[in-house]
């Protein structure tokens, strides 16, 4: 890339793509429909919904969730989810799921991840496989650097960086960041580097 030329204005492709063990899950759960493309299947929250309707069986009935595409779909849909959600006191918001519901890039992926995480008790390693271009000079802002060895490393990272922990997960007595919140640093760091909208 020559010097002064705009980054692509998506995340890097790993940082939207399912980990495997997250893949390996969703296809362990027989799902009525193969995910074949995360961000526009998940958009309307009909496989989330089935997702949990296998952990929770009594709770959720699909025959009140439609698999279609419109706005209004994806709103009764995700509406239904989000009462679930609360009823079963699941930390996951709607700043969680409108990006999911916009088909935003890497949304889905980061959802997933999080309900995986919250449905198996079990955290995802996140590995970025995409270095920093060399046009962008470290020495602009140390700390570009230092936020993407965090992705990779969040226990040797310095204090000064560390992703910030919820607090519904320092009330579960856990201090170590999960791979949802490193990966929500990782997307807003190639975000304020330029790569995301």
């Amino acid at each position: 890339m020559a010097a002064g030329a705009t980054l692509p204005a998506e995340p890097a492709k790993s940082l939207t793509s399912l980990p495997r063990e997250v893949l390996k899950w969703i296809q362990s759960l027989d799902l009525s429909y193969s995910v074949r493309n995360v961000k526009r299947d998940f958009a309307n929250g009909f496989l989330v919904a089935e997702i949990f309707s296998r952990y929770h069986a009594q709770d959720i009935s699909m025959h009140s969730f439609d698999n279609g595409l419109k706005a209004a779909t994806k709103n009764d849909n995700w509406e239904q989810l989000f009462r679930f959600f609360r009823k079963h006191n699941y930390p996951i918001s709607r700043a969680d799921f409108d990006p999911v519901m916009e088909s935003q890039p890497g949304a889905a992926v980061a959802l997933l991840i999080k309900v995986y995480t919250l449905l198996t008790n079990r955290t995802v390693p996140i590995f970025l496989s995409e270095d920093i271009p060399d046009n962008l000079d470290p020495s602009n802002s140390p700390n570009k650097k230092v936020a993407v060895e965090t992705l990779l490393e969040p226990s040797v990272a310095p204090s000064s960086v560390e992703p910030p922990i919820e607090e519904s997960r320092a009330d579960l007595g856990d201090a170590r960041p999960d791979a949802y919140h490193i990966f929500q640093v990782g997307i807003e760091t190639l975000q304020s580097l330029g790569r995301g909208k």
